[in-house]
């Protein structure tokens, strides 16, 4: 008896342990010192971070949250090499974070978003999603140091927000690919930045 409660303990304190080194209370962004939590409220788990630059300035430090579960269903036995592609095009539940550390105007926002998503939606869906970006672009406004800037999707629908607030939300395929595309389609905006918003990718798969 004494001998199977022993093994029962040292199987849950190894099991804590794996889960601990996962699911630490805050993963630091190098580069800024940006804490981002490692779970959030409502469940999702971190998968990344990282800082995107702009010359040798940083602008913001960026976190990945997804649905762990959802995550390990969807990749299958694609494995890592499937991460990238679930992000890009699923319908997983998922979140980006940007942390911004410097003040950057609505017109430079607006412009790094238009570009990024005319280089990673082909001519015909753009032109077919046009009206959405363009409402899209004219709710995103001046960003201070230190304010959030997030977006999310499940299945198709896609939400922004701003400080807290919604400021656009949709249901379109084309536009909620395009908007991951901006960051693990062809064309991202940095290469560095899309690998390290997967970095905790073997981590999230092998916990159960």
């Amino acid at each position: 008896m004494e001998h199977r409660q022993s093994s029962f303990l040292a199987g849950l304190v190894s099991s804590l342990l794996i889960c601990s080194s996962v699911y630490a209370d805050t993963s630091k962004e190098a580069a800024t010192g940006v804490e981002f939590a490692t779970v959030v409220s409502d469940g999702l788990v971190l998968l990344g971070v990282g800082v995107r630059k702009k010359l040798v300035f940083n602008v913001y430090a960026a976190a990945l949250y997804v649905d762990a579960d959802e995550l390990r269903e969807a990749v299958g036995d694609k494995g890592i090499e499937g991460v990238n592609q679930v992000v890009h095009t699923s319908g997983i539940r998922r979140r980006m974070i940007l942390h911004f550390v410097r003040d950057v105007p609505a017109d430079k926002i607006r412009a790094a978003f238009r570009n990024s998503l005319e280089s990673n939606m082909s001519a015909k869906d753009y032109a077919a999603e046009a009206a959405r970006i363009d409402t899209f672009l004219a709710s995103c406004t001046d960003v201070k140091a230190g304010e959030l800037f997030e977006f999310e999707s499940k299945g198709d629908f896609v939400r922004v927000t701003l400080r807290g607030q919604t400021i656009f939300k949709a249901g379109s395929r084309r536009l909620m690919r395009g908007m991951w595309g901006s960051y693990f389609g062809k064309r991202p905006i940095n290469e560095a930045l899309r690998k390290a918003l997967l970095q905790r990718s073997s981590e999230v798969l092998g916990a159960q």
